[in-house]
């Protein structure tokens, strides 16, 4: 369980370091992609592929939800995070509910749904990316003797050509 502890430890140091010490406007810069699994309480705790999803740690009868990993992820998600995004445009915000595919979890392969979820996801997140990236690299107004505008500037021509062959 410390292991476990210690892992989703970092990641909540993650949104922390990432989200709550954030200076500027979250309009501008934050997306929240948040995928739910409608059913994955509901699944056997011997259901070998839950541990890739979610927190598990050895209980009476074998493998278990950690329920303290639960309660942080719960308070994260509904305390922490809606406190810090009280006004956190719902353009910036897209949710996810799918299913769980049993034996699987995420199963792009087996589950239409999934398949239909991740190409939908990483549309969206594209693009989202390249309208941020075009709108900061026009406020940044460079001018043509600047390098590091140049440099910006190249880098964002480069990932404008690498997304539009970015396939799922």
């Amino acid at each position: 369980m410390t292991k476990l502890l210690a892992s989703f430890a970092a990641i909540e140091e993650e949104i922390s370091l990432g989200i709550f010490t954030l200076k500027r406007n979250p309009n501008q810069c934050c997306f929240w992609f948040k995928r739910v699994f409608t059913d994955l309480l509901d699944q056997k705790t011997s259901d070998p592929s839950l541990c890739s999803y979610t927190d598990m740690a050895p209980g009476r009868r074998g493998m278990e939800f950690d329920q303290d990993c639960l309660k942080a992820l719960n308070h994260l998600k509904e305390v922490r995070l809606p406190a810090k995004y009280i006004g956190l445009d719902s353009t910036n915000i897209f949710e996810y509910s799918i299913k769980w595919q049993k034996g699987r979890g995420l199963d792009a392969k087996e589950n239409s749904a999934h398949e239909e979820y991740l190409r939908e996801l990483t549309e969206k997140m594209v693009t989202m990316l390249k309208e941020r990236i075009s709108t900061v690299a026009e406020s940044l107004d460079c001018k043509a003797q600047d390098t590091l505008c140049q440099e910006v500037m190249c880098h964002s021509a480069y990932c404008r050509k690498k997304t539009k062959t970015f396939m799922v």
